[in-house]
């Protein structure tokens, strides 16, 4: 879409994640600000704007990425071990989720990945409950209908409703329900409530030096990178 027309018409693919990148408080903007010293453990959110890939003395394919956020782009190196396990997922406006090191080289900031996962995995694999706030957007007869889409994906993350009683105070009701947060799911509950602000939850904060749990391939070599690697950035 932004290919295309250059800018997003449907709004950019990161605005659904707006609970990752929340707790995530960390953007290019801030490794761009030097916010960030070198070798610096990092977790960013971006989606792929532009992505060229080359050949490393071994013939092995590696890519550099221009990651892009709600703030800004910033280069993100993808070396050949990485690169042979995620490269397919490296599809422009694909929701990403990207752990690595800061690299600073004569004053240009940039992320050497360690390790790659879309969004929506982390989601699907993580979240830990889902909010969805019950006040006059929430329509009566659309009940059943939310009841029923709940009921399609039963999973891990538990679903709370955020009440306002009559007092002012806001208080989370448990659903009773649990669910898989994917993809289809979230398709089908943002069209039933298109203008409800959906909220999930995670055991832990997101930060930028905590580590997600191993349901992905991690490289940490990856950080040193072989010495061409080292040799190039």
């Amino acid at each position: 879409e932004k290919e295309a027309l250059g800018f997003y018409v449907s709004g950019h693919p990161l605005e659904r994640y707006k609970s990752e990148l929340g707790d995530m408080q960390l953007s290019t903007q801030n490794i761009r600000d030097g916010e960030l010293s070198d070798g610096a453990d990092v977790r960013l959110p971006g989606v792929v704007a532009q992505m060229t890939v080359r050949l490393n003395k071994n013939a092995e394919k590696f890519a550099i990425l221009r990651l892009e956020d709600l703030r800004g782009t910033i280069e993100v190196m993808v070396w050949a071990r990485l690169f042979a396990d995620v490269g397919e997922m490296l599809q422009e406006d694909e929701p990403l989720l990207i752990e690595g090191k800061v690299s600073v080289r004569e004053e240009e900031r940039s992320i050497r990945a360690d390790r790659i996962m879309s969004l929506a995995q982390y989601r699907r694999e993580q979240a830990q409950s889902l909010v969805i706030p019950m006040d006059e957007k929430v329509r009566e007869p659309d009940l059943p209908r939310l009841n029923g889409v709940l009921s399609k994906m039963p999973g891990e993350c538990a679903v709370r409703f955020q009440v306002r009683t009559r007092n002012g105070c806001t208080v989370l009701v448990d659903s009773g329900q649990s669910i898989t947060p994917d993809e289809r799911l979230m398709d089908e509950l943002e069209d039933l409530l298109p203008d409800v602000p959906l909220r999930f939850g995670y055991a832990q904060q997101l930060r930028a030096g905590a580590s997600t749990r191993p349901s992905a391939t991690r490289h940490s070599a990856y950080g040193q990178g072989t010495p061409e690697e080292a040799a190039y950035g």
